[in-house]
């Protein structure tokens, strides 16, 4: 099976941006007025001269009503140096949703915050082409 993907951008923030320095998880969180389904997530880090404070651990979660969370994925491993492009796989959560959040739960040098330069969310389409469908001549 060779899935095909093709993205299409729904949203992008463009800023420089940090949470306020309390306790881990912190989240950016998108309401949208209509459903998703497969999605792509992406950011920048910021172009900064400190080395704290960039997500190195996150979780996307969805919901439908923005009270009820589900956990789709944790992320490890991410980017923490400045002005770095981290961009995710594409994400089949095999539901609708309305609500996404990106919950941070650990950034470099275990500081009590994270900052962020540009997010941006992807509607994905997922095509799965499986040669052993296709009839033979």
């Amino acid at each position: 099976l060779h899935p095909r993907v093709r993205r299409q951008r729904q949203m992008c923030i463009r800023d420089s941006w940090h949470t306020p320095q309390s306790p881990l998880p912190h989240y950016i969180q998108i309401d949208f007025k209509e459903e998703h389904e497969n999605f792509a997530f992406g950011y920048y880090t910021r172009n900064t001269s400190n080395t704290d404070g960039y997500p190195t651990a996150a979780e996307f979660q969805i919901s439908n009503d923005g009270e009820n969370w589900e956990t789709l994925t944790v992320l490890s491993g991410l980017p923490t140096t400045k002005a770095t492009r981290y961009a995710s796989d594409y994400v089949i959560a095999g539901k609708k949703f309305k609500h996404f959040r990106f919950n941070v739960i650990s950034s470099s040098l275990n500081k009590n915050y994270f900052h962020i330069a540009e997010i941006y969310f992807y509607d994905v389409e997922v095509e799965v082409y499986d040669p052993e469908t296709i009839p033979l001549d």
